[in-house]
């Protein structure tokens, strides 16, 4: 059976060694946030499950969901960057040249690559700011800020290939010219 990571995954022959490793870490943590997925998943139909059948649900079960989906979309954000995930518009740029493309992809990976390091500088903020407050959870009393902690290695690695993707994509801009007719990667990334 044929991995779906490893098809959507760039080849080893455009990837160097810190491209690699970044995709592996987001590979980990892609498939970390869909176990968590699963779990919230299960916690919910159990909990569904005890309040109709036995009128006895899953304490703080939207408490535990929230805090894990929160965590979990951010670790899938690097990971849908590799593959480029993200949502493009790339009606118009079809016909233009694999360089302008490259440009275009170097310039949007830093855009995502600000913004990622942005959020989460500000995930680092609040989780702190939480931390000092004292907030906790309303039924299970888990302090917040753990959720806030958990979305920061999302953020930073996303950071981290988007930066991977600026460099490999400014590669291709100033690199040797592609023979005529050659279309450009439009997945994966790294």
């Amino acid at each position: 059976m044929s991995d779906p990571f490893d098809a959507a995954a760039p080849d080893a022959a455009t990837s160097n060694a810190l491209s690699r490793g970044l995709q592996s870490m987001a590979r980990f943590m892609a498939l970390a946030g869909g176990a968590m997925l699963v779990a919230i998943l299960i916690l919910v139909v159990v909990s569904v499950v005890g309040r109709k059948i036995l009128a006895m649900p899953v304490p703080g079960d939207v408490e535990l969901t929230s805090f894990a989906a929160a965590i979990a979309t951010a670790w899938f954000f690097p990971w849908c960057h590799i593959v480029a995930g993200d949502v493009k518009v790339d009606f118009f740029t079809n016909r233009w040249s694999p360089r302008t493309i490259a440009f275009l992809e170097a310039i949007g990976s830093l855009l995502i690559a600000v913004l990622a390091i942005v959020i989460a500088w500000r995930t680092v903020v609040a989780a702190f700011s939480i931390h000092e407050a004292q907030e906790i959870s309303a039924i299970l009393a888990v302090p917040t800020w753990i959720s806030y902690a958990g979305m920061v290695p999302g953020f930073v690695l996303l950071a981290l290939v988007a930066l991977d993707s600026v460099f490999r994509h400014a590669r291709e801009v100033f690199g040797p010219q592609p023979a005529l007719g050659a279309q450009p990667r439009t997945q994966g990334h790294l």
